[in-house]
């Protein structure tokens, strides 16, 4: 079935690096995904109500809420395709976020009332009337979510989408829900004084809540903003220092406006005597392969690095094990000498973890004090600042 959906629907589709190979590859999967639920809320809820079933009811809400997880991905991959204009000069990719953030309130209403009748069941339990037509109809639902299983798993696995992979764990989830429904209907049935369809209905509203609360969250989290994720930013880093005259690299940001749409920036350091024109050449040159390879707009910016010497590897050297002594996450870069009338002055950055139990005051004090037995009178200028990489903080 699998494999026929694929060939049928999706031309070149052993091209799985060609970029609308895969965006074919996302509208089949988003499809097939709306489809299937749609069919199984309508008819769980159909059942439910034939049947005065609440929990077999409360699972076809759980699909509806697949179902529109569905229609907001295929939203987005519609919007995401949409080109930007004078209004949106970054696109439109944050409408996903919007659309599923309002279907959120509309699965936590829905739970809402789920979760009402499922109590009201369970203080004045009704007869169950029990339907082997409907009986197999909830044990084929299982096998549908067991096929959208293995279908996520497959696609995921084969095109490396964590989407995918999750819609997997989900249809498998949920393959439990309806399980644990059709258990209660049947126990229902065999016990009627035992309020067994009550006790399932609430624990599937609460199973549901989870489910959209931790969507909310995610919501939330990608509209205030996300931290890098660490692969992404080591395979960017890694990139970008393929060429050998960029020595090192540090502030780098990524800035999400959809799911499929970024814009980035960094600092490269290369050697302070390189020409402005060459040095402007490699980091175009950084910037379009980034941008063919992983689809980040780079805005790359070239910091001049002074070449060591016996006095500046030693000043930093006393540097980076004060931070090391006081939190092995904390780390600088960009260390510059400037002789004073009297006095040397030391500018670098140190970049300080979110969860540092220090205070920008105190790693300031700790390393003046490092500083304390150097002949030369020390100038001190620290500029702090927080990473953007998902994991170090």
């Amino acid at each position: 079935m699998t494999n026929w959906l694929i060939h049928t629907f999706i031309k070149d589709y052993e091209n799985i690096q060609d970029e609308q190979v895969r965006y074919s590859y996302g509208i089949l999967t988003t499809i097939m995904g709306l489809v299937c639920n749609t069919f199984l809320c309508l008819l769980k809820v159909i059942s439910g109500m034939m049947i005065h079933s609440v929990s077999i009811m409360s699972d076809g809400f759980n699909n509806l809420s697949d179902g529109l997880s569905c229609l907001i991905t295929l939203i987005g991959f519609k919007m995401a395709n949409k080109p930007a204009d004078e209004e949106h000069p970054f696109g439109h990719g944050r409408m996903e976020y919007i659309v599923s953030f309002i279907s959120c309130i509309i699965i936590f209403v829905v739970i809402y009332g789920l979760l009402k009748e499922s109590i009201t069941k369970l203080i004045h339990p009704e007869k169950i009337t029990f339907n082997n037509v409907l009986f197999v109809l909830l044990l084929a639902s299982v096998l549908v979510k067991v096929w959208m299983c293995f279908y996520n798993k497959k696609l995921g696995e084969q095109l490396n989408n964590l989407a995918m992979k999750t819609a997997s764990q989900d249809a498998r989830n949920d393959a439990f829900a309806t399980l644990l429904s059709i258990v209660a209907m049947v126990l229902a049935c065999v016990y009627p004084d035992i309020p067994f369809d009550g006790a399932a209905g609430i624990l599937l509203s609460f199973f549901l809540f989870y489910s959209a609360f931790g969507m909310a969250k995610e919501i939330v989290s990608a509209i205030l903003g996300n931290p890098i994720d660490p692969e992404i930013a080591e395979e960017i880093k890694t990139e970008i220092l393929s060429d050998p005259q960029i020595h090192g690299i540090h502030d780098l940001m990524l800035h999400e406006y959809g799911p499929n749409t970024m814009f980035g920036s960094a600092h490269c350091e290369m050697d302070s005597d390189i020409s402005l024109m060459q040095a402007h050449e490699i980091v175009d040159e950084a910037e379009r392969h980034i941008l063919e390879k992983y689809h980040v707009q780079m805005s790359l910016h070239v910091d001049p690095l002074e070449k060591d010497t016996p006095r500046s590897l030693a000043y930093k050297k006393i540097i980076i094990d004060t931070l090391q002594q006081l939190d092995p996450k904390l780390s600088m870069h960009d260390l510059r000498l400037v002789p004073g009338k009297n006095h040397m002055n030391l500018f670098f950055d140190v970049i300080v973890p979110f969860k540092c139990k220090y205070k920008n005051a105190e790693i300031q004090k700790a390393i003046e004090d490092a500083f304390l037995s150097q002949p030369q009178h020390m100038h001190i200028h620290i500029t702090f600042e927080h990473g953007f990489i998902g994991g170090n903080l």
